[in-house]
């Protein structure tokens, strides 16, 4: 999955460093692994990874990676993640992280979008 990530992280910041994002990435796997709570969705298609989404306690929307090539799998993961979430948030909303690779901006809410 980490490999999968660095490919996808790769391909959106064309030659920007990637020290601060894989970091963030990676620290959010270490979450999920020690606590499982929220949504982890991949999107693949002949064995290889498209795009993954991580939603921590179903409101916290902290990683969406998406291979450049794939459409509109971003789309379709953070509609998935929203579905997953959907009656479990406390604050009853899906709020994006606070970084991201791209320089864009931050703390939408995905109802929102």
């Amino acid at each position: 999955m980490a490999r999968s990530i660095s490919r996808l992280l790769s391909g959106a910041t064309q030659g920007k460093s990637l020290s601060a994002p894989r970091a963030n990435a990676q620290g959010n796997i270490d979450w999920w692994i020690a606590r499982h709570s929220g949504v982890h969705l991949k999107a693949t298609a002949a064995g290889q990874i498209f795009g993954v989404v991580l939603v921590k306690n179903h409101w916290n929307l902290r990683s969406l990676f998406v291979a450049p090539s794939s459409g509109k799998v971003g789309r379709r993961l953070l509609s998935a993640s929203i579905a997953e979430c959907s009656g479990q948030s406390p604050a009853m909303e899906l709020r994006f992280g606070e970084q991201r690779c791209d320089g864009g901006p931050t703390g939408k809410r995905a109802t929102d979008a």
